[in-house]
Formats: structure tokens, sequence, C-alpha cells
């Protein structure tokens, strides 16, 4: 018998193991990787360095560390307009910085299970109480049981999207609230206005793709990481075409690529969180729990930081003897009130830049309103300011741009009532109904003011079938 069972070994799940185990819980850390692929992932991946500091561990050095930056350039969608901020960033291994989490995770006493696939909870009289678990090389399942159980299982949220909704009040999952990734590393043969310069310490991020963007960074050697989200909405072409043809019209980009695709899965929640964060006996963390940067698709450190607080929680909730979900609860205080306030707001303008048309888009670089401020804020986890509602009002007014003076005073009035919205974030589960009610109501409204159609999708079955095109 466990304390507490994580299901999934990525950064959110490999933090919550750690810190409950060093909190005195008995951890068992389940993935269906192998010891060697924890953390392994194509090519190199970026994240903001002031969660090292936060969480008390090295910036990633030597190997580990492909390169550091400090500014991004966001291109609109005609060419013609480019913002540049500042966002500190460290571009590491993900396989090789993965396996250091790891072994903070069994330096603190956790154990590990792998090549083991989780394929559902046990249910017992409302609870969470354990999972059913296959093992990979001999097909044998079992029941392993815990005081808690963690899904920390990424996009497809094996234990999360199997619970009923009287345990765990979910979200419809809609396609709009989903890209598609892919990259290629192809090598840098010569120099463009399209392409970074040697010298540059940074991303060029270029807005207006099918409701993503394209990014292109330099790695080491003279490589280029060339990537993409684009939205799963209907009719959306695949990630794979939109960066080919980019890398083939760029001549400063050759043909010799090292690597390709898109990882496991090829699916990124591009939203705010789940609404309900934990239930009795089980609380979820990372991608599973949909705790993600809605203005990039990052989810590696808001992974971490999650797991930080749901680690902390679920050890002292065994130290009570009591799994319950209002004894869980302060992990959905401690994140709606800190980092998901901030990270809700920006779900309405990623609602906003991936609806409006792409000469919208371009108005609004070319205008300002997404400059260097508030671009700084999306990549650096600050609360999104553009001004006081009349100051927006006189500024469209003297253009008379009036379609989208409306579509931006929504948005801003949105992203203020979401971010007031969770740091109001109930202290109980009693006060949970209202305040969920009232976070779907700020949505509907908000998507129904910017004409956002919004289309249900099973991810779990024919979503899996899903090809790169």
């Amino acid at each position: 018998m466990y304390d507490v069972i994580v299901v999934g070994g990525g950064s959110a799940g490999l933090w919550t193991a750690k810190t409950a185990a060093e909190n005195g819980c008995k951890v068992l850390l389940i993935d269906k990787r192998a010891k060697d692929d924890i953390g392994r992932k194509i090519s190199y991946d970026s994240t903001p360095p002031y969660v090292f500091e936060q969480l008390g561990i090295p910036l990633p050095s030597g190997k580990e560390l492909d390169d550091t930056g400090d500014v991004l350039t966001v291109i609109s969608p005609n060419k013609k307009h480019r913002v540049e901020a500042a966002v500190p960033n460290v571009l590491f291994s993900r396989r090789l910085l993965g396996q250091r989490l790891a072994g903070y995770a069994a330096d603190a006493g956790v154990e590990f299970m792998y090549r083991t696939e989780v394929v559902g909870p046990v249910i017992e009289d409302g609870y969470v109480v354990g999972v059913r678990a296959r093992h990979l090389d001999s097909c044998d399942e079992e029941e392993i049981r815990a005081r808690i159980v963690v899904d920390a299982s990424g996009f497809y949220a094996v234990i999360r999207r199997k619970l009923p909704p009287e345990i765990l009040v979910q979200d419809p999952q809609y396609c709009e609230d989903v890209v598609l990734g892919y990259r290629e590393v192809r090598r840098i043969v010569g120099e463009s206005n399209d392409c970074p310069p040697p010298e540059y310490r940074g991303y060029y991020d270029y807005l207006g793709y099918h409701g993503g963007y394209l990014w292109i960074v330099r790695e080491e050697n003279n490589w280029a990481n060339i990537g993409i989200g684009v939205q799963d909405y209907p009719g959306n072409p695949g990630p794979v075409r939109p960066v080919q043809e980019f890398a083939d019209d760029n001549p400063a980009i050759g043909p010799e690529c090292m690597v390709r695709g898109s990882g496991d899965p090829m699916y990124i929640p591009l939203r705010s969180c789940q609404p309900q964060l934990s239930a009795n006996g089980f609380m979820m963390v990372g991608d599973a729990a949909c705790q993600v940067r809605p203005s990039t698709g990052y989810g590696w450190h808001t992974g971490l930081l999650a797991g930080d607080i749901a680690g902390k929680v679920a050890a002292e909730a065994v130290k009570k003897q009591d799994v319950s979900r209002e004894a869980l609860w302060d992990y959905d205080v401690g994140w709606k009130r800190g980092l998901g306030a901030i990270l809700a707001s920006f779900d309405a303008i990623r609602i906003m830049c991936q609806s409006v048309p792409n000469d919208e888009l371009d108005f609004l670089l070319a205008k300002g309103i997404l400059g260097s401020e508030q671009i700084e804020a999306l990549w650096n986890d600050k609360p999104f300011e553009v001004g006081t509602g009349k100051q927006v009002s006189s500024f469209f007014a003297g253009i008379g741009h009036t379609g989208l003076l409306l579509k931006v005073k929504s948005v801003i009035d949105s992203a203020d009532k979401l971010y007031k919205l969770f740091l109001e974030a109930p202290d109980s589960p009693e006060g949970f109904e209202e305040w969920n009610r009232e976070r779907v109501e700020i949505f509907t409204n908000l998507r129904a003011k910017l004409g956002v159609k919004v289309h249900e999708k099973d991810y779990f079955g024919e979503g899996m079938k899903h090809e790169l095109k």
C-alpha cells in the first residue's frame, strides 16, 4: 500500500513524486517508458529561468544546456511588422534534464515502475483508491493501491478522463482548445530576413499560422529548430506542411534535416486549467490538468510549479489521514490563486488571437496593442495589461476600427474578470459550483462576442488515430 501513486514521469509527475516523498510519503511513480527514455523528446526545449530559482535547483549546464536567450521577435502574418520583447529563456536537453529530475525523485525515496501502462483508476465508495496497471513486457495486469492517485499522464489523462462527474467536474474537450505540434531540426546554410542571424539570442515567432504560431530558433553547430502548433480546428491543415513550406521557401535553411516529428503525443492542451484539480483520493498535474501557458503552449515549467504544490498538499493530507476532496482542496486554491490566475487571463488573449483574421493580427502589432510590454507579460508569466478601457476606446475612436475595438474591449474585460475570479477561488469545495458557473459564463460570453464556435472531439477514441499531414 502506497501513500501516493503518480502516473507519468514528465516534469509534473517527477516533481510531485519527489516533493511528496521528501515530505514523508511512500511514493510509487509509474511510467510506460523505459528508465533511459524518461524525458526523451525531439530536439531541445526551452523554459523561463525563474522556475529553477523558485524551486531551488541548478540551472541547466554542461551537456544539459544548449543555449540561453533573452529576446523574442514576434512577426505579423504579413511579415511587415515586428515586435521585439525581452524574454529570458533557457534552451535545454529535455531528456538530460528529465533524467536529472528522475534522480532527484529517486534520491527522495520514490520507487519507480517502468514499462508499465496504467489503464484506469480503481474507485470505491466515491474515492480513487488505486490504479489498474499492465506490465508491457509480460502483459500481466495488476491492481496497485494508494491513498492518493496523481494523474500526471499528459494530454490523454488516463485517470482523469475515466472519472465520473459525481467525483470530478471536467470541461468538455473542444478541439479549438488543442493544437497539433510538429518540429524539424534543419541545417542553416545562409542568411535571410526570416531566419535569426548567428548572433541573435532568442526566437523568431510568426503569427497567423492556422490559430497558432511558427517558431525558429538557432541551436548549436548551425542547426535551427523550426516548429509549429496549429489549432486542431475542423478543416485546418496538419502541422507538417506549413513547417516544410517555411523551410523550403527560406534560402537560409538547407534541406538537411537532423530530426523531425511531434513527440508523444502530438496534442497540446492550449487552455487554462481544468476547473477542479482534486477529488476524493485524487489529484492531477501538468498537461493532464491542462496546466499550460495558453499564450505559448509551454508546459514544462508550469508542471513543475503545480507539482510542487500538489506534492506538499498530498503529504499533509496523508499525515492527517484524510484524503478527501476537502483535505486536498488546498491544491486547487494554491494553483488558482497563484500562477493559475495569470494563465486564466492569458486564455482570453489566446482565444482572441486564434479567432481574429490575420489582417487584424497585423493591425494589433502595427499599432502596438500587442507591443513589447504585452508580449513580455505573455512569455514571462506576468499579468497582462493593454491599458484601461477608456484609453483603448479613445485610441480606436481616432482610427475608426470599431469591430476590432469591440473585440479588444471584450477580451480585456474577460481577462480581468478571469484573473480576479481565480484570485478569489473558494477556500473549500462548498463554493466551487458557483465559482465554476461564473467561470463558464465568462468564457461563453467571450466566445459569443468574438463569434467563436466550439466543437467537442473524442481525443481518446478517434482522435488517437490522427495522422500528421
